[in-house]
């Protein structure tokens, strides 16, 4: 059996939170085969979107919301683990933020920014959060791995807004599970590919359809999409 859950962004807003979500993850993994789909860390997407606007306009501000976002995650990570598994986490945390940083001192370069570079500095939210989720559940001796998003779901690059290509998306998650024996694959939201490589993101909220959209392709039992808040809409 499979199920998939998701967690968005005000689940992950913290370490305690984060604490929370592991006990959830944990507790279903034990009964099924997990695929955990997560947003970025509450507020993330926002102010990386932000920090691409500042950049294209020459605002040398950038810098400080990208070292402020740095900082809060290396923070969630030394909070929550061991000293040895919180210095691999906080490497590969390190590397991902030496890549935005690059991408946003050419956009700061040239003075402008295309939607394309938007997605692909939006869509790093996600890349944080879930390598932090991958850490925990290693450093806890859970069976888990991550899987790149883009990899996976696939988007047609003709519309302004992406659509889904689902036959190739179908196809890529059937050959994750073929090929992947642990029981809990992490698997960043929002964020997939077009047929070019580039990074496209799937809108707001798109860590819901991302969720969805593997649940469906790997016929899960069940989706759970978690939340904070009380009731639903």
């Amino acid at each position: 059996f499979m199920q998939v859950l998701k967690f968005g962004g005000s689940s992950l807003a913290n370490a305690s939170a984060i604490n929370q979500v592991m006990e959830i993850i944990h507790t279903a993994s034990a009964r099924d085969k997990t695929i955990v789909v997560a947003s970025a860390l509450s507020g993330v997407t926002d102010t990386l979107i932000q920090t691409g606007i500042m950049a294209g306009n020459k605002d040398a501000g950038y810098r400080t919301l990208i070292d402020d976002l740095e900082a809060r995650h290396l923070d969630v990570v030394n909070e929550l683990h061991p000293p040895k598994t919180g210095a691999g986490a906080g490497g590969v945390l390190s590397l991902l933020f030496e890549k935005l940083r690059d991408i946003c001192r050419g956009v700061f370069m040239i003075g402008e920014i295309s939607p394309a570079t938007c997605d692909l500095i939006a869509g790093f939210g996600e890349l944080f959060s879930t390598r932090i989720l991958e850490a925990i559940c290693t450093s806890r001796g859970l069976s888990c791995c991550w899987a790149d998003a883009r990899e996976i779901i696939r988007t047609n690059s003709s519309s302004s807004q992406p659509v889904v290509n689902i036959a190739v998306t179908q196809r890529n998650v059937h050959e994750l599970l073929h090929n992947n024996l642990s029981k809990i694959i992490i698997v960043p939201g929002f964020i997939a590919s077009d047929d070019q490589g580039r990074t496209t993101t799937l809108g707001r909220g798109g860590s819901d359809y991302t969720a969805s959209l593997l649940a469906v392709a790997a016929k899960a039992r069940m989706l759970w999409i978690w939340t904070d808040v009380n009731g639903m809409m």
